[in-house]
């Protein structure tokens, strides 16, 4: 399944140099806020791709099982620390998703880029 983004990737990225730069897609454009479905759907709108062909990429676990739902694309990268030393959640993947990695480098490895 993955290799299916990986040919999306290659293909977004030939065409990057015909793109005009767009500010980064966050929950305050679509005046919703994460889990709601807008910001995930609109993001995948502006786009202009179904939300099966957009991935998100979280350490959160709410996050990704937000996405899913929605038919997105998910992988899970921790960040150990990103809550503090001693904080438990989002260590581990909360269940099976799309791609899982241990860091950025593993999953383009995961995704043939």
């Amino acid at each position: 399944m993955a290799g299916r983004y990986a040919a999306r990737q290659r293909s977004a990225n030939e065409a990057a140099s015909i793109w005009t730069p767009r500010p980064p897609a966050s929950a305050e454009l679509f005046r919703h806020y994460k889990p709601d479905p807008e910001p995930y759907l609109g993001a995948a709108g502006l786009l202009s791709l179904a939300p099966a062909e957009v991935m998100v990429v979280a350490a959160h676990n709410d996050d990704l099982i937000a996405a899913g739902s929605l038919g997105l694309a998910t992988a899970f990268v921790p960040r150990p620390g990103d809550l503090g030393p001693n904080h438990q959640a989002n260590r581990e993947p909360a269940r099976p998703y799309t791609c899982v990695a241990a860091d950025f480098g593993d999953l383009a490895d995961q995704l043939g880029t």
